[in-house]
């Protein structure tokens, strides 16, 4: 049977020296300064993928565009060549 007697010995150590940390503090801040790199990496690489991913838009638009304007171009040339031919009638 536990008595509050021995449940007092049980308890943790009251000197603090005593607990030892669970991680040496150059590991931890090394670990730190890994992940830090490979945050920025990661970083480097989306916005690479994503300006890569732009650039590719952009010159699809680019060569819409100028798909449209000469569609616009043609149209303009053909309604030209009907209204001339309607007033030569």
């Amino acid at each position: 049977m536990l008595t509050s007697e021995s449940l007092t010995n049980v308890s943790s150590p009251s000197d603090a020296s005593q607990v030892q940390p669970t991680a040496d503090a150059s590991t931890a801040i090394s670990e730190i300064s890994q992940q830090s790199r490979l945050m920025k990496a990661m970083k480097l690489q989306y916005q690479a993928d994503q300006q890569t991913k732009y650039l590719d838009l952009q010159a699809k638009m680019e060569s819409l565009l100028q798909q449209l304007q000469e569609m616009k171009r043609q149209r303009e040339t053909i309604e030209e060549r009907a209204l001339v031919e309607a007033s030569s009638r």
